[in-house]
């Protein structure tokens, strides 16, 4: 059996004992400085791979002369080229920026418990990395750790875990699994990414942090701190949502999105649903409110759900799908523009307990013949049915109906409008 005595400028040079025959001795004079240390431990990960056997010894004959490595922070993509598969050994408190940045070989990695921080750009760019193991201890995956590893499928997420850095996971396209959210995660940390579904559980999901990330399903529990954006044009199939408020813009532009079912009472923020074009099927509790343009432009055919006492302005516009609206008896103000270009419209039944329709509410809907106004209707305002080009037929079933004369501008040429006999038509000019 042959002895090779190993020393720091052997590991600086990169050289390797592959033979299965050889002992390595170490003398631990040589390794007096962190430096040195890491470069060790460099040395022992790629050996561990081919020459387990060898890499115990040097473990052992180590362990009473160097010290754990607080932070690993020289480059393996430099050093280790054609590394496959890493196993970190115990000691290490953090992964260093960019040292398995743009590595082409790695595929597997194993980190270490104890590891408490994956700094930035640490597997920025490892197209072919397939699996990692994460510690129970970890806390911070730094900002673009895992960006562009186009191959990662699995990836579980500990309960350590407390954050969740910027563009950490973005363009991860092959991912595979389901994301438990009890932490934060700040902005863009999944753009691009691929995931079954997300599960926010409490944590903090900061604006955009899911945007263009392909999402199967998302759950929003209560305990949990949404911020406006947080899920904007997310490519999620079905939404299901159980706290009280959902933020601006939350989910705006989902294109993708089908099934909305928030589970009791709920304010809907403003544009939170807006540009949702794929949107069919909404349920909701009976005393959820909204805010201005909730749902405008979208693609809803009918809307089968509960209407609050008062519809915001914009809040159904440009909704080119929707041909029948019927507004139910506990709707009392419709306000502006809350149905502004619903091109398709055709049908308004409106039930008694309507007191007002204000400006421009269902301006340019081209669609609409009849008009049946309840006798509960005080007020109709400029505008409120302009450019509704095929309008022939509005019947007033109350007396006390005020509307003015550009409450229907550009209308049907032919317009007729039909009064109780006992009506007194009253113009407000005002």
């Amino acid at each position: 059996m042959r002895t090779v005595y190993l020393s720091s400028k052997d590991l600086t040079n990169g050289t390797d004992f592959p033979g299965s025959e050889k002992v390595l001795r170490i003398k631990p004079h040589d390794f007096q400085n962190k430096y040195e240390v890491i470069l060790l431990t460099f040395f022992l990960i790629k050996i561990e791979n081919y020459e387990p056997n060898i890499a115990k010894l040097i473990k052992k004959l180590c362990s009473d002369y160097i010290d754990p490595v607080d932070v690993l922070d020289c480059s393996f993509s430099e050093n280790f080229p054609c590394l496959k598969m890493a196993t970190f050994p115990r000691g290490i408190m953090s992964m260093g920026r960019n040292i398995f940045e743009d590595h082409q070989n790695i595929t597997t990695i194993f980190l270490p418990e104890g590891l408490k921080k994956i700094d930035d750009h640490c597997f920025t760019g490892c197209s072919n990395l397939k699996c990692i193991k994460l510690p129970s201890t970890l806390e911070v995956i730094g900002q673009c750790a895992f960006s562009s590893c186009r191959s990662l499928k699995n990836i579980d997420f500990p309960k350590s875990l407390q954050r969740i850095d910027r563009h950490a996971f973005s363009r991860c396209s092959s991912l595979d699994i389901s994301v438990y959210v009890d932490f934060i995660v700040e902005k863009w940390a999944f753009y691009m990414a691929n995931l079954n579904e997300v599960i926010v559980e409490g944590g903090k999901i900061s604006e955009h942090s899911f945007r263009f990330a392909s999402v199967k399903k998302i759950t929003i529990k209560r305990d949990c701190s949404i911020s406006e954006h947080s899920f904007c044009r997310t490519n999620v199939e079905q939404m299901i949502c159980y706290r009280s408020f959902i933020p601006y813009a939350c989910f705006y532009q989902c294109d993708k999105l089908k099934k909305i079912n928030i589970v009791g009472d709920c304010t809907i923020g403003e544009k939170c649903f807006a540009g949702c074009t794929m949107l069919e099927k909404v349920h909701m509790g009976n005393d959820t409110q909204f805010c201005n343009s909730s749902f405008s432009s979208t693609f809803l055919e009918t809307i089968d759900f509960p209407l609050p006492y008062n519809i915001p302005d914009f809040c159904f516009s440009d909704n080119s799908h929707l041909v029948k609206l019927v507004v139910p008896g506990n709707v009392e103000y419709i306000y502006s523009q809350a149905f502004k270009g619903c091109s398709k419209l055709k049908e308004i039944v409106f039930n008694e307990g309507l007191m007002s329709i204000h400006d421009s509410a269902f301006w340019k809907c081209f669609s609409l013949e009849k008009l049946v106004f309840p006798k509960s209707l005080k007020r109709i305002d400029g505008c409120a049915f302009e450019g509704c080009s095929a309008l022939k037929e509005i019947v007033f079933l109350g007396i006390e109906t005020i509307y003015n004369n550009t409450s229907f501008l550009e209308t049907h040429p032919d317009l007729e409008i039909i009064y109780p006999s006992i009506f007194e038509n009253i113009f407000d000019s005002d």
